[in-house]
């Protein structure tokens, strides 16, 4: 079951309890990411976008998200689609 915030946050509040530290850079690229898709969330929450609009602009950064935090763990593409397999359940 997918959680009701973006993934994408999900993820960047797991980092802070794992042995993976990411550089400050790119702690500021996911913060700057989480940011964005909390200032959506906002909005949609604020009925100044709809659900399907908040939806449209979220998935992209959300993507952009897991690719850094794929990254960041140094996965390889046969770990990527566990991850991602498990993820649609």
């Amino acid at each position: 079951m997918r959680a009701r915030l973006p993934h994408g946050l999900k993820l960047c509040c797991l980092i802070q309890y794992s042995s993976v530290s990411p550089t400050p850079p790119q702690l500021a690229e996911l913060n700057a990411k989480c940011d964005s898709c909390l200032a959506i969330k906002k909005q949609q929450f604020t009925e100044e976008l709809t659900e399907a609009e908040a939806k449209a602009l979220l998935h992209p950064i959300e993507l952009e998200i897991d690719q850094l935090v794929y990254q960041l763990y140094d996965l390889n593409e046969d770990e990527i689609a566990i991850v991602e397999a498990s993820a649609r359940r």
